[in-house]
């Protein structure tokens, strides 16, 4: 691979790091709520949706994860 297209790879992981973190910061705010949710309500279907909420967060994250793990190899 060629000088340019290494350069664009390294753009694209910076964007997609970027976006990792700002997935990260959304989940652990609604890790917050639910943590801080009363505990009458933790049991509730809204307790259930927001678990999740962070569950499907966190699959984001490993798919960016493993993107960047294969842009990782083209270096």
């Amino acid at each position: 691979m060629n000088a340019e297209r290494r350069k664009e790879i390294s753009k694209i992981k910076d964007v997609l790091e970027s976006l990792m973190s700002d997935i990260e910061n959304v989940k652990d705010d609604e890790e917050s709520a639910l943590d801080n949710m009363p505990e009458n309500l933790q049991e509730s279907d809204r307790a259930t949706q927001m678990q999740d909420y962070i569950d499907n967060l966190e699959n984001a994250i490993g798919s960016i994860e493993d993107a960047l793990d294969e842009l990782n190899e083209i270096e």
